[in-house]
């Protein structure tokens, strides 16, 4: 992609640009909500559901580091 798709790095007006920030930002909010419920609910409910709980806050950790990439590799290449 060059600079102009999008909009104008030279402006920071890339669209492309705000999308992946939203996504990022979406993800990580989702995986600290997770962790947060998951620590209050600690010694409250049964050793496999926290482990489940858990797993499901890693795997919107992974989501969250996918957004964070993402966004990083379009700046790179788009310059924006």
């Amino acid at each position: 992609m060059g600079p102009e798709v999008g909009g104008s790095p030279e402006t920071g007006d890339c669209s492309e640009k705000m999308q992946l920030a939203e996504a990022l930002l979406a993800a990580t909010e989702k995986h600290v909500k997770c962790l947060r419920e998951s620590y209050r609910n600690m010694g409250i409910v049964s050793s496999e559901d926290y482990k489940a709980a858990l797993h499901t806050c890693d795997e919107l950790r992974e989501a969250s580091d996918s957004a964070r990439d993402a966004l990083e590799a379009h700046i790179r290449e788009h310059g924006c």
